[in-house]
């Protein structure tokens, strides 16, 4: 029977129960009350038609799809139109419509000339306006049976390297075959590279693999079983993503005009997504790695500092008192002043009960003067005169960050546009304007940034696969491959139908059965959405001229720890044309590097073969690098560096509250401590500063200051004023006063990143958290924040032998002094003599790399009593060898 179903009997039973709904549907017809809500329906749309109609018809106006099919009438109205056009080329066919087909037949019928028509039905992705590749398929089938019509194949491709050649037939070809050309009636055609042009070889000859696979997965937390939030894991993927580009920046490329090589740049790299979801974590991550970047077509204005600067300067300006707006403005850089110096105004003792607004006046009478002038002007001609004077003074903007100054610069006119359209339409209300552009702010509302970047600026393109279609770039990164697509519908009641006007998910009434017309629409309309989404993903994949870097949060079974992708994602489709693939690519360590140079058998998606097959590294696949974080967890257990690194079980996680202490915790609180000892000085008022009792007025800064995921915990107060009892006490241990002593001269270093490549063996790589030199030798502390629990102490002592070897390569000869320190209870642990040999730690570090790829991963029983995972792995054990 599977033989002759081509498919397992209880596969094809399952698929089949998934369309008896649609069939039982089709059978019995719709209820009688769908029927009543059909006919409403289409009335409504009936009458939202005509008004639409009658309200062009008063303006005179005509729609773009009007303009088409008026040309198309008037053309078969009258021949005599068409008949001055002997050749017609339409471009891009496989993207037109039936309007558009209509007019190409009429003018192509009305002249009798000659009909030349270019396109690639694989990168048809514009159905949402109406684009229809059938039409185009039609063509080509007349041409191929020698209709009156030639057909001449273009499979030379000048812009990709061979590997990718070969990786984007691996696998659209076999999905072509299979699905998505099944129904078109047209052959896949596989792409070719030039290989008789004399630059073929030495263009294929570039040291950076085509193919590069970056997966993570969201981890669980051991005490509540909660997985963390998407957001994280975007984050934690974009930083990958942030630390591949870095180690690019200078590696070669080739140079399609001059056929020859150059080092990549900047602006050789974009990133493609399917949505701008993917905006804040992208954006957070490459500004967090200095790296310039544009995100085209950005819905964030409203979420940008300076945006937040000058509505604080509008608010200021309509009301002088309002002394938290007035405190935003001044300690912005459009207001020319130091922060220190309007941190000590607003924070300062206040004489006789003065206003910050008379402080100020009183501490910069200059500045003043202006803030008055500027009043006057917003007060006299407008909330958009003032944002238009800031505008021409250049030196307002000197004080920002020099990569900031051309968004800052196009984000303050587009301000002033807003505010001129508000003046034009409601008056030229100071206050008013100021309330409107804060209500949009404090609502985050979606409102797309200009552009602000010339084309050969030196910036990372950060845009969807849509606004990437015809551009082509040296490395592209493609993000968002667990996308399930457009076309889903998901949390919508009413949903738009070319076929059917519209369908309700749900019949009126409290019980809201489903409706069966929306059954008709998906089996009409959601399978050419679905061919859509792949073809997006070719299109996505054909931009890259040397390097495609693939990334995507992969789903892992909790049982077998095996992937899991959603049916419909990118990485589902990359699944079954190279089984195999997303398992190897979530073997892969998830932390990013640092920088320098790759271990020669690097992990990455390799050519695609024969067999259809991406093997990954060399001949022998290796970890590429081993962090301080891997080389700690293997030490513990390898069975445990399993089950967080491959199933995603997080080992090191904490409940946000601590059980039966009420006492706050979690891995987000302990990265916010991280943040705030990377930049304190050791002081209580420095520590006022970066972590604030209270976040009102110029203190909001604080908040600012820090990533998004970190603004939770800081905004907790319990969180806030634990975080600072803790660092308070902190600063009277012995190891507090040792680094504030190291800080006070100047020798302490913080948050120190390195990557030391071993020779014929992986890269060492991590951060330090803080380290310091002196006549004695080198002093490294390791903070936690979490309880001295034998599993932190036993991970926290292999991370400082882990250190201790980096550093007796870094400072050969040099005495060294390692400690890890526990924030809460001030307890300093040194490393024991048996752990400090570097070359024991080198060792362990290869063997790591080494066995991390395929094990085995046997287990640590020294460790069971202390692992958190002691019971869900020992029920395992059988399993896991």
């Amino acid at each position: 029977l599977a033989e002759l179903l081509g498919q397992a009997p209880a596969d094809l039973r399952k698929e089949l129960e998934k369309e008896l709904p649609l069939a039982t549907s089709l059978v019995n017809g719709l209820p009688e009350e769908e029927l009543e809500l059909r006919k409403v329906l289409a009335q409504a749309a009936g009458v939202a038609w005509a008004r639409w109609e009658q309200a062009k018809a008063e303006s005179g106006s005509l729609s773009f799809d009007d303009l088409i099919r008026r040309a198309a009438e008037a053309v078969e109205a009258n021949p005599a139109y068409g008949k001055r056009f002997l050749h017609l080329l339409v471009d891009e066919v496989q993207d037109t419509d039936p309007l558009q087909e209509a007019l190409i037949g009429a003018l192509w019928k009305a002249g009798g000339g000659r009909l030349f028509m270019v396109g690639d039905l694989k990168q048809s992705i514009y159905r949402f306006r109406h684009a229809e590749p059938a039409l185009f398929a039609a063509r080509i089938r007349e041409a191929e049976n020698g209709r009156g019509a030639r057909y001449v194949l273009l499979d030379r491709s000048y812009r990709m390297r061979e590997g990718l050649v070969r990786f984007v037939n691996g696998w659209f070809g076999s999905l072509w075959e299979k699905e998505l050309g099944r129904h078109l009636g047209v052959a896949y055609e596989a792409l070719r590279g030039p290989d008789d042009a004399p630059w073929w070889e030495k263009r294929n000859g570039l040291g950076t693999d085509p193919v590069r696979l970056l997966l993570e997965t969201q981890r669980e937390d051991p005490v509540s079983g909660e997985k963390e939030k998407k957001p994280a894991v975007r984050r934690r993927l974009a930083d990958r993503l942030a630390a591949e580009f870095s180690s690019l920046r200078g590696k070669p490329c080739w140079d399609k005009e001059r056929c020859l090589e150059r080092p990549l740049s900047w602006k050789d790299m974009a990133v493609l997504v399917p949505g701008r979801t993917q905006y804040p974590a992208l954006r957070d991550a490459f500004e967090a790695a200095g790296i310039p970047a544009v995100f085209l077509g950005s819905q964030g204005f409203f979420s940008r500092g300076e945006v937040f600067d000058l509505v604080s300067l509008l608010k200021a300006l309509a009301g002088p008192g309002d002394g938290l707006a007035l405190a935003g403005w001044l300690a912005s850089p459009f207001s020319g002043l130091c922060k220190e110096d309007v941190l000590a105004l607003a924070n300062g003792p206040a004489p006789d009960d003065s206003t910050l607004s008379e402080r100020f006046r009183q501490a910069f009478p200059g500045a003043a003067r202006r803030f008055g002038a500027l009043r006057s002007k917003a007060l006299l001609a407008g909330p958009a005169a003032v944002l238009d004077e800031l505008l021409n003074q250049p030196e307002a903007l000197l004080a920002a960050p020099g990569p900031d100054r051309p968004r800052m610069a196009a984000n303050l006119a587009r301000a002033a546009t807003l505010a001129r359209e508000f003046s034009a339409a409601r008056g030229p209300s100071l206050a008013a304007c100021a309330e409107s552009l804060g209500s949009a702010l404090r609502r985050e509302l979606p409102a797309e940034e200009p552009d602000f970047f010339s084309e050969d600026e030196d910036v990372v393109r950060v845009m969807t696969v849509h606004a990437a279609k015809g551009l082509e770039f040296p490395v592209v990164a493609v993000v968002g491959l667990d996308d399930e697509g457009r076309g889903k519908n998901r949390g919508t009641s009413l949903i738009p139908s070319v076929f059917l006007t519209g369908v309700s998910v749900s019949l009126p009434g409290e019980e809201g059965s489903q409706a069966q017309a929306v059954l008709w629409h998906r089996a009409m309309e959601e399978k050419a959405l679905e061919e859509e989404w792949e073809r997006l993903f070719y299109v996505a994949c054909t931009r890259a001229q040397d390097v495609l870097v693939l990334c995507g949060i992969c789903p892992v079974d909790p049982e077998g720890g095996e992937p899991a992708p959603r049916e419909g994602t990118w990485l589902s489709m990359l699944e079954r044309a190279f089984p195999g693939t997303l398992r190897r690519g979530l073997e892969l360590p998830s932390e990013p590097h640092t920088g320098g140079e790759p271990a020669k058998a690097r992990p990455g998606l390799q050519e695609a073969g024969e067999e259809k097959a991406l093997p990954l590294g060399g001949e022998v696949p290796v970890l590429a690098s081993v962090s301080a974080t891997d080389f700690a967890l293997y030490s513990f257990c390898p069975r445990a560096w399993r089950l967080q690194k491959r199933q995603g079980l997080e080992l090191h996680g904490e409940a946000r509250e601590k059980p039966g202490t009420g006492e706050p915790g979690g891995a987000d609180l302990g990265s916010l401590a991280h943040r705030i000892l990377a930049e304190w000085e050791f002081s209580l008022e420095s520590l006022d500063r970066i972590l604030p009792e209270t976040f009102d007025g110029p203190q909001l800064r604080a908040l600012l200051r820090l990533s998004p995921e970190l603004r939770a915990p800081a905004r907790s107060e319990a969180d806030r004023a634990f975080l600072r009892s803790v660092l308070a006490a902190f600063l009277e241990t012995p190891a507090g006063k040792e680094l504030a002593e190291a800080h006070r001269k100047g020798a302490l270093r913080r948050e120190s990143s390195f990557r030391l490549t071993l020779g014929n063996g992986p890269a060492l790589a991590g951060v330090i958290d803080a380290f310091w030199e002196d006549q004695e030798g080198i002093h490294l502390v390791d903070y936690k924040l979490g309880d001295p629990s034998g599993m932190a102490e036993a991970t926290g002592l292999s991370q400082l032998a882990f250190y201790g070897a980096v550093l007796s390569r870094l400072f050969p000869g040099r005495r060294l002094d390692l400690s890890l320190v526990f924030l809460k209870t001030g307890e300093r642990h040194a490393l024991p003599a048996d752990l400090a040999d570097p070359g024991q730690v080198e060792a362990r570090a290869r063997e790591l790399a080494r066995i991390g790829v395929t094990g085995p991963f046997g287990q640590n029983p020294r460790s069971c009593p202390f692992c958190p995972r002691q019971r869900a792995c020992g029920a395992s054990l059988g399993h896991l060898q």
